[in-house]
């Protein structure tokens, strides 16, 4: 996949931004797509089920979907109304073949479960979009285990600072930065027990 564009060659980005048709998507994202994350293992949530069948995942209906909500939520690009088409579509090309090569499991998920963790990491925890074009392995992980690393972040940073006044507020800020600076901080402390 290093190489190639996560649609197939016949399939530019532009054209299917435009088209309301699903994409043809690369077989060899589809096989990594069934392979299950660590953080699934250890939920039993019948809606994470790896028995989406390849089939189903090459049609691109449900990417299609998940690529609509990120796109409402400012997390994958949107049409930009200065500039050129073909700088704006090779741009989002890039930005969604980078999220899908690094969580291809973002092709089986159910939207709504995708949804739920884009929601809860940028209006619970108000954390950028930026950071889940950066890391878009935090989609895959349900939304109680973000909370859960947060706040583990939240209260380590808290112990540190237990003198100071006005210190809630102060780690809190001190997190979100940490988490915006330091690449898989968050995705650490959401998935280790």
């Amino acid at each position: 996949i290093k190489d190639s564009s996560v649609f197939s060659v016949s399939s530019e980005f532009g054209a299917v931004s435009a088209s309301s048709s699903p994409p043809r998507l690369d077989p060899l994202l589809i096989e990594e797509a069934q392979v299950r994350l660590p953080w699934e293992e250890q939920i039993e949530n019948d809606n994470n089920e790896v028995a989406c069948l390849s089939e189903e995942i090459s049609c691109g209906q449900q990417w299609y979907q998940t690529r609509q909500l990120l796109t409402r939520l400012w997390v994958l690009s949107r049409d930009m109304s200065n500039g050129s088409w073909e700088a704006y579509a090779v741009a989002a090309n890039n930005g969604e073949d980078r999220m899908l090569s690094c969580a291809p499991q973002l092709l089986r998920l159910p939207p709504d479960d995708i949804e739920r963790s884009a929601k809860t990491v940028l209006s619970v925890l108000k954390l950028p979009p930026a950071l889940l074009r950066r890391e878009p392995l935090l989609l895959t992980v349900p939304p109680e285990l973000l909370v859960t690393g947060f706040e583990k972040l939240l209260s380590g940073e808290r112990e540190r600072g237990k003198t100071q006044e006005g210190i809630d507020e102060e780690a809190r800020l001190n997190v979100l930065e940490a988490c915006k600076d330091t690449p898989g901080l968050l995705l650490e402390a959401a998935t280790q027990d």
